[in-house]
């Protein structure tokens, strides 16, 4: 068999992983802005939110123990129905021994905070910045105490680091700390007011993305798969998955795309009267 030789377009070839990449990246991933080990420091600006303007920030509920990711909870951030809440409170009504009611705890969900900021890192596109409880109360303080700090013209940064554990800690923390010198927006007025109109409504973004109630029932089957797996002692496990049998979502909650008719020059408006 002869010999056969390939020109392969190695330019092409990362364009294509590129463009897989980025289709398999959400809006949420594009927009939310996280402090940690993987980035220690930022220097944020908070932002004026139109979709939420005497409180600008956003709670937000995820089941984290069901899967290796977050899963939006439909029920306390939507009203809707949810098959891991439904579940928890029917093996909540069952339980009677501390072992029962010990294996209520992955079932609950766990808020993150979000504030709509500019990173001065990037400078160009407003984002959202995900906090512990913690963290979020330290800048609601942060707030009351000065509420200027907001402010598009004469307001201030926040210099926001990770601290790595010391000491046998196994956790880091966040510590956010205010630059004491009055700063712009930017130093243009009209890109200012862009950055402003620009915040997007998080709530919006996040229950486009956020799995039906078929979905999250698959993802709470599979969580009793591999419990029944790898667990063989007769303690909770066995007391979930016989009530996890009784347990079927009984419709699936199509999301619904909400139209929300915005007056732009309400918009603009109110972003002018920022600056005035």
């Amino acid at each position: 068999m002869g010999s056969m030789d390939f020109d392969l377009d190695l330019n092409a070839l990362n364009e294509e992983i590129s463009k897989l990449r980025n289709n398999n990246r959400s809006e949420k991933s594009e927009l939310v802005l996280k402090v940690n080990k993987n980035n220690m420091k930022e220097k944020l600006r908070l932002l004026p939110n139109q979709h939420k303007p005497s409180m600008p920030f956003y709670q937000v509920a995820y089941h984290y123990n069901i899967k290796n990711f977050g899963i939006m909870c439909p029920k306390e951030n939507f009203g809707e129905e949810c098959p891991i809440c439904d579940f928890r409170e029917k093996l909540r009504a069952g339980a009677q021994t501390d072992e029962e009611r010990k294996a209520l705890k992955p079932f609950f969900p766990t808020i993150r905070y979000y504030a709509p900021v500019l990173s001065r890192t990037d400078n160009t596109k407003a984002k959202f910045w995900e906090m512990s409880k913690t963290v979020y109360e330290e800048v609601i303080n942060k707030l009351i105490k000065f509420p200027e700090l907001i402010h598009p013209i004469k307001g201030h940064d926040l210099l926001v680091e990770y601290v790595p554990p010391t000491g046998g800690k196994k956790w880091g923390k966040i510590e956010v700390e205010t630059d004491m010198k009055e700063s712009k927006l930017s130093e243009d007025i009209e890109d200012a007011k862009t950055i402003i109109k620009d915040v997007k409504d998080l709530m919006e973004i996040l229950k486009k993305e956020m799995p039906n109630t078929e979905q999250i029932q698959g993802y709470l089957d599979e969580f009793f798969k591999e419990d029944e797996d790898n667990d063989n002692s007769e303690g909770a496990s066995e007391v979930k998955t016989e009530v996890k049998k009784e347990v079927k979502a009984e419709k699936v909650v199509e999301t619904k795309k909400e139209t929300v008719d915005t007056d732009e020059s309400n918009i603009d408006e109110e972003i002018d009267n920022l600056f005035g």
